[in-house]
């Protein structure tokens, strides 16, 4: 009975563990086809040659993939919480595919432009509620004046 038991443990141990894997083996192609991994890897090129690392060195390749790996791994829990594994599998699909591809490529180009938009469509905003909310407290403080 105890072996039983000691053998029912490690089996539910290792398929939580293999099962984590999975999951984190999917989440990675998932943050590579959709480009979040190149996000990853050009922030810490700008830090690596910020201190004067060669991005070139294979030293510098190698401790690169442990941590992308090690994020990955630490992204695993979050990403897991509100994504299936099954929806990351279709995700990954739509980003293989040609149109899936030219999205990924183009969204530099689309961030770096929206910046400007999103920041006049702010100003914008907050001009709005300054006077919405001046026009509010006048009419809730009808004898005070501004």
């Amino acid at each position: 009975m105890k072996r039983l038991l000691t053998l029912l443990l490690f089996s539910s141990f290792f398929f939580t563990l293999n099962a984590a894997d999975s999951y984190t083996s999917t989440l990675s192609e998932f943050l590579e086809a959709s480009g979040v991994t190149a996000t990853h890897k050009k922030l810490a090129g700008d830090l690596a040659t910020k201190f004067g690392v060669s991005t070139t060195d294979s030293k510098y390749t190698k401790v690169l993939g442990e941590q992308i790996a090690k994020l990955n791994q630490d992204l695993t829990p979050i990403y897991k919480e509100y994504v299936t594994e099954n929806d990351l599998k279709s995700m990954i699909k739509f980003f293989k595919s040609p149109i899936g591809k030219g999205f990924v490529e183009s969204q530099p180009e689309i961030l770096e432009k929206s910046v400007a938009v999103i920041s006049d469509w702010k100003s914008g905003l907050k001009d709005t509620l300054m006077k919405s909310g001046s026009d509010a407290l006048k009419k809730s403080l009808p004898g005070f004046s501004f």
